[in-house]
């Protein structure tokens, strides 16, 4: 059965505006009333109330909407009436159907509406909820959010609040008007504020020959080298595009675009050609986009020099670093003979004290002897301590002052400084800082360089600040470049923090902003779906419930013998054993897969998009080319280009049949990253509702998934990739982060520095995929953080890590380990919960996670400012001080359940299988990456996520052709191959040939059709649940 979930499967008009298509084995399950509507379908009289009121609320519950009785499809009708024994109605004919449809319309139709929405806890499509769906149109508009995914995100927001759905026209036109509305406000606002002077200078740009022109060209791309050379260009186009920026802030600030606004109309003026940038009619309009792209570039290119400074001194200090370790090292070999003479000398000290002490003691001598056996000892022992020992030792005082690395790092340091400046000097100067939350002696000394003043020296330490004055005077050379080191320190502890970008501002500027929040912050609560938290004390003592009992719980298992994986550790601790899973066979499902021999990756794509379309996703962003279809061959192409690691121009080069121009046009235009995330988006949605795959479910209402990254090297110069010879060897590269569903479907995929924790970047793929909020997700250690538990808990998601020496992990609760103690539990909590830092940052927390939710930034953003702290800030506090609670919820039931451990550990298998998969698909050019720039890297990354997924759905298929063949003639075999399948996985590749000859003549026309209608009526069933496994919801709100 079809059901709304998203707005992908909303798109289709007609689809959306008739009742779902039920089979047959389905209907009784669809139509079967809850136990909440009985007694009012008791109390209806007559048998066509009764059947209307049965048609209206399954469909209702599949579709979250009503449809008018014409459109009830008869078969429906039909069952319904034989299943219920309504004897006096016949639907038989198509006289008696229409007399039943035209007897369902009326008061009584409009009261079982009435009673099937208080059932469902929904509300009538009013003004007011019209009101509340303008809102947020206004959000996705404010977002430059494409108006396909805003109709599929006004759709889920329509679910989640409880509002029925109206009719689709209703939904288009509220979009279109409000996208219509918010450009046409945009450009009165440029008409408004930028002046004839400033207009013309922008407009400049586009005239060929001018040196605006050679600006916008030049200003598309940024030179990932940082060398002297490229750090000089990139500094020359920050300025030109400073002065543009600063010249127009006015009209920039009063347009007050969102980030994502910014890129779309930005990105736009990138991939244009300047003669396509004069085609608006409205020269306002022009401008728009001209400052969209100058602000974008600007706040780059920030965000780039900050980088590269970043880099430069980095090395420049590890360089200072080792080269003081190395001169220690020869510093100790160089003295040691001297070192060596001073230890003889001060042995022969130590002698001739002891000799002294020894006459002086002996009774048998007389004063006088003493005296000259004394002064004899003395001459002799100063004979050996000449005037080479106490230059030695002179010199060994100043070598042991010298030795520490500290005063030798400042030497080494100084050595390389004034290189640093004139490398570097340009680019800082560029640098604008933000003054408020920056630390204010070290954005004191910033400034002063920046202008050429005498830098002061408050920044500095005080070992620091000897170190630079010398007896000769100041060693400006060293205090440049420890201002530099200072500042590389103060950027990544979020103490200096840049005025402009998108990467290294405070954590302040991503939140939703103060006064937004203040004035409404239950409208924004409700929006996000998070108004069950408003209140924090309620929510506590909630948690604090399910918390006892859990404890409770597991510990009487405990002391009743039934958890016999347990093992004890020093310290009261406890592991967990976990029987090793059954090791999937892949062989099976390889082998019904070739049974037909090998079949080309070209060929796949194309019985794919035969029999369901995903190409139409690649739309062109060129505003006056909207509508125009791609040519399938040469985006097959342009897949295989990306995807596969070919590259486009190679593609060009090899492909027969497909025009090299006119491939790299496809690529620019229509291979952007959001288009490709639709592509993919629309196949894994087909998964999702492909029979078959029910053979891997493990619930019926939550889906399980994981994700874990894999390293690549990256072959051109990037700073986005870092160096690791543990996964690179003399290389740099990045780190790609796949998300997998047990239906086996990569549902996200994205690209970051290989140097950075996974788990910043759990929470985006999570949250991009609005449809199946409800989930179990899994990873390893590195995916993991108390804070992630946290937020995953507040989106609804169970959050289900494989932790390594999970004994090492505490356990927390609210009234302490006492409490337990005394009751004889052996699982304890080892510190209380930190009620007072929740308490105290409740609503900041809230803030944080609406922030996410509502797209205003990314969780991977705000993590990366609150993981620069050097020392936890307020809020992060708290997400930890929170997370504890779910986190010991999670592990109690962890520790308890045998089955939860083997699915986490089954679905990082899978994530894992997906990792190899990824090498099989982008198999050339040594699977490096050939593009430097995050950007690019993400397009490649999600055009081969596109060929996984093409290839999943079409094993998917074709196994489940081969089951229509046997599901009626043979059930004994059909239920034996389903039972392998399921053992099995259909991430899978062996049957695709990759490589080969790509001919792009001449189509051949699809010879192998897939039989949908019955594919789609498989009986597959997902694996029962225990009573036991359905008390496992340890997470759920």
């Amino acid at each position: 059965m079809s059901t709304t979930k998203s707005g992908a499967s909303v798109t289709d008009a007609r689809e959306y505006e008739r009742p779902p298509r039920v089979a047959a084995n389905d209907r009784r399950q669809i139509f079967e009333l809850p136990p909440s509507a009985r007694p009012y379908y008791r109390k209806l009289r007559t048998g066509i109330s009764k059947l209307n009121f049965l048609l209206q609320y399954g469909y209702f519950r599949a579709r979250h909407r009503f449809y008018e009785p014409d459109k009830y499809p008869a078969k429906d009708v039909q069952f319904l009436i034989e299943h219920h024994r309504f004897h006096d109605l016949k639907g038989s004919s198509k006289e008696d159907l229409q007399f039943l449809r035209d007897a369902m319309v009326g008061a009584t139709s409009t009261r079982h509406r009435q009673e099937i929405m208080r059932l469902e806890g929904y509300v009538a499509f009013d003004p007011e909820a019209e009101e509340r769906l303008r809102e947020q149109a206004q959000t996705y508009a404010n977002r430059q959010m494409s108006k396909t995914e805003a109709l599929g995100a006004l759709v889920n927001f329509c679910i989640e609040q409880g509002i029925v759905l109206p009719p689709m026209q209703t939904l288009d036109s509220l979009i279109g008007s409000t996208f219509q509305q918010e450009e046409d406000r945009l450009i009165a606002v440029v008409a408004t504020h930028l002046d004839p002077q400033r207009k013309s200078a922008l407009l400049d740009l586009l005239e060929a020959g001018s040196r605006r022109a050679t600006l916008l060209s030049e200003s598309k791309s940024i030179d990932q080298a940082v060398k002297a050379r490229s750090l000089s260009k990139n500094a020359q186009r920050l300025e030109d595009l400073q002065e543009l920026y600063l010249g127009n802030l006015s009209v920039i600030e009063a347009l007050g675009l969102t980030d994502q606004a910014l890129t779309h109309y930005a990105k736009w003026v990138t991939k244009a050609r300047t003669s396509q940038l004069g085609q608006f009619r409205d020269p306002n309009k022009t401008c728009l986009y001209l400052l969209a792209f100058v602000k974008f570039q600007f706040f780059q290119r920030q965000d780039h020099a900050m980088k590269s400074f970043l880099a430069v001194v980095k090395t420049a200090h590890n360089k200072a670093l080792k080269m003081a370790r190395e001169r220690v090292f020869d510093e100790q070999a160089k003295h040691a003979p001297i070192l060596s003479d001073i230890v003889s000398s001060q042995q022969r000290l130590m002698d001739f004290a002891s000799e002294i002490l020894r006459i002086m003691e002996d009774e048998s001598m007389t004063p006088i002897q003493k005296n000259e056996l004394v002064r004899n000892l003395a001459l002799t022992t100063l004979d050996f301590e000449d005037d080479e020992v106490s230059g030695k030792a002179n010199l060994a005082s100043e070598y042991l002052r010298r030795a520490q690395e500290q005063y030798q790092y400042y030497d080494t340091l100084e050595e390389g400084a004034l290189a640093l400046d004139r490398k570097l000097r340009r680019t800082v100067k560029l640098l604008t800082f933000e003054e408020e939350h920056s630390e204010s002696r070290l954005l004191a000394a910033v400034q002063a360089y920046q202008q050429h003043k005498p830098i002061p020296l408050t920044f500095l330490t005080r070992k620091e600040q000897a170190a630079v004055t010398a007896t000769d005077g100041l060693r400006e050379h060293l205090v440049v470049a420890l201002l530099f080191v200072h500042m590389m320190k103060a950027i990544k502890g979020g103490k200096l923090n840049l005025a402009y970008g998108f990467a290294f501002r405070c954590l302040h500027s991503y939140l939703i902003d103060d006064q937004r929040w203040q004035s409404l912050r239950m409208d924004l609560l409700r929006q996000a779906g998070l108004l069950e938290y408003a209140d924090c004390e309620t929510h506590l003592a909630c948690l604090k419930t399910k918390l006892s009992k859990t404890y409770l719980a597991v510990n009487e298992r405990i002391a009743l013998g039934n958890n016999g994986y347990l093992r004890p550790k020093p310290g009261g601790r406890f592991g967990v054993q976990t029987p090793a899973l059954e090791t999937p066979t892949h062989k099976y499902i390889a082998e019904r897969l070739r049974e037909s021999g090998n079949v080309s990756i070209l060929q796949i794509l194309r019985e794919v998009e035969h029999h369901y379309p995903f190409l139409e996703q690649l739309t062109h962003q060129s505003q006056r080319h909207v509508t125009q279809a791609a040519n399938p061959q040469t985006a097959y192409a342009a897949l295989m280009a990306l995807g596969c690691n070919i590259g486009p121009h190679k593609m060009g080069r090899l492909s027969l049949g497909i025009n090299a121009n006119e491939l790299l046009e496809f690529v620019n235009w229509r291979m952007s990253a959001d288009n490709l995330r639709k592509a993919n988006k629309s196949l894994t949605d087909v998964i999702d509702e492909v029979a078959l795959s029910r053979v891997y479910k493990v619930e019926d209402d939550r889906l399980y998934s994981s994700s874990d990254g894999k390293k690549v090297t990256v072959a051109p110069e990037s700073l986005h990739a870092k160096y690791s010879f543990k996964y690179f060897g003399k290389e740099s590269g990045v780190a790609v982060y796949s998300f997998v569903d047990e239906k086996q479907s990569l549902f996200h995929s994205t690209v970051f520095s290989a140097t950075e924790r996974e788990a910043a970047y759990v929470l985006d793929g999570l949250v991009h995929n609005t449809a199946a909020l409800n989930r179990v997700h899994a990873t390893d250690t590195h995916g993991y953080t108390e804070a992630l538990f946290g937020l995953t808990h507040f989106l609804g998601i169970s959050f289900a890590p494989r932790i390594k020496r999970i004994e090492e992990q505490g356990l927390y609760d609210f009234q302490g380990k006492a409490y337990y103690e005394q009751r004889g539990y052996r699982l304890l909590p080892r510190n209380k919960v930190d009620v007072t830092t929740i308490r105290e940052h409740w609503d900041d927390m809230l803030r944080f996670v609406c922030t996410i939710r509502l797209g205003v930034s990314t969780a991977s953003q705000l993590f990366a400012r609150l993981n620069s702290y050097s020392s936890d800030h307020p809020l992060y506090k708290c997400l930890k001080a929170f997370g504890r609670i779910p986190k010991s919820q999670y592990l109690l039931t962890y520790y308890d359940d045998l089955r939860l451990r083997q699915r986490v550990q089954k679905q990082l298998n899978l994530v894992e299988l997906s990792n190899k998969f990824h090498d099989a698909v982008f198999w050339d050019r040594k699977s490096e990456f050939q593009v430097g720039t995050k950007e690019e890297q993400e397009k490649y990354t999600l055009a081969r996520s596109v060929i996984q997924n093409a290839i999943i759905l079409w094993n998917y298929l074709t196994l489940s052709t081969q089951l229509v063949a046997i599901q009626k003639t043979e059930p004994d075999a059909y239920d034996a191959m389903v039972e392998e399948i399921g053992r099995g996985s259909v991430l899978t590749w062996r049957h695709v040939d990759f490589q080969g000859k790509y001919d792009f003549r001449r189509p051949p026309k699809i010879t192998k059709l897939f039989p949908l209608k019955r594919i789609q009526k498989l009986e597959v069933k997902p694996p029962e649940r225990t009573i036991e496994e359905r008390l496992q919801d340890w997470d759920r709100p």
